[in-house]
Parts: structure tokens; sequence; C-alpha cells
């Protein structure tokens, strides 16, 4: 019998385990704030099923964009993206590659997100080397270098889960040792 409640007991600290992981992937709501001469940009980015790109890195996909741009409103992603782990997408207009992905850093990749204002234009917001870039089509230098990018990490629940595991552990911990 005591056999018994020591693998009911262990099973249910797996599935905890299993529940904690499962909230690391869950979709987010990341803030970010921009700017750089010439522009500024702020908003929420969410984001949702976990990806590695092509290249590599480990992120997760873009599902929403919303804000204001140099003060006009974000209406949102332009296009979906095809997926990342097999490479970048074209826009259907053939002016940018892009992969909706936000990394797990925080950061932005080669790629980056494709989204558009209310007025109709369209930007790629991305990573060159370090240098982040608000690419707009119709501009003489194909975009802005920012010097100020924010993305906040959001809570996605992990450290509450693992919090729950460590606190059911010591409890078993205890009653083992109290009986």
């Amino acid at each position: 019998m005591q056999q018994y409640g020591m693998m009911k007991k262990s099973l249910l600290m797996i599935a905890m385990l299993a529940l904690g992981l499962v909230a690391q992937s869950r979709a987010g709501t990341w803030s970010f704030d921009y700017s750089g001469t010439g522009v500024s940009a702020s908003g929420t980015i969410t984001t949702g099923a976990a990806v590695t790109t092509f290249e590599g890195y480990t992120g997760f996909l873009i599902t929403g964009i919303s804000g204001e741009r140099n003060g006009v409103a974000i209406a949102g992603l332009t296009q979906a993206a095809s997926d990342p782990t097999v490479g970048h997408t074209t826009s259907s207009d053939g002016r940018w590659w892009f992969d909706n992905v936000l990394l797990t850093s925080g950061g932005l990749d080669l790629w980056g997100p494709l989204f558009s204002t209310v007025d109709g234009k369209e930007f790629n917001l991305y990573n060159n080397g370090g240098q982040y870039i608000d690419g707009y089509f119709n501009t003489d230098t194909g975009g802005y270098e920012l010097t100020n990018v924010k993305m906040n990490v959001p809570e996605n629940g992990a450290t509450v889960a693992m919090l729950g595991v460590t606190l059911a552990g010591l409890a078993m911990f205890r009653r083992r040792f109290m009986s």
C-alpha cells in the first residue's frame, strides 16, 4: 500500500513538472518600444507556438501586433509567415523577407515581423548584424536605424509552475519524514 502511495506521488510530481514545461511554450504578450532618428513606436506583440528558425534560433511565432508607429496606429501583421523552420517568407508584393518570429531572448532575427499601419504603409522590423532596422520600402535609405529597442519578456507562468513543483516536493519530503 505504501508503494502505491509513493508511485501516486511520483506521478503527480511528473504531471506538475510537465505542466510547468507546457507553460513555457504558451502564447505571451510582449511590450515593445523602439526609437531612432525620425521614428518611434510602441505597443504589444502577441506570440504563439515555440519555433526554431532554419538558422537555429529559438523563439515564438508572432501572431499579432498592435500599438502605434510615429503616432499612426498599427493595423496588425501584414501577412502570415510560412514555416520559419525552413526559411523566411517573401511578401506578396515581393518587397520584404520576413518570418514573424520573436526570439526567446526578446530580440529579432534578420527577417523579423512584417506589419502595416492604418494609413496602408508596410514596415519590416529586423536585426541586421546587431543593428535594429525599421524598414519602410518607400524611403531613400530603406529604413531607420534604431538606437533604442526594448522588448519586455512576459511572465509565462513557468516561474509559478516551478514554484508549485518545489512546494509539492517539499510537502512530500515533510510527510515522508514526519511519518
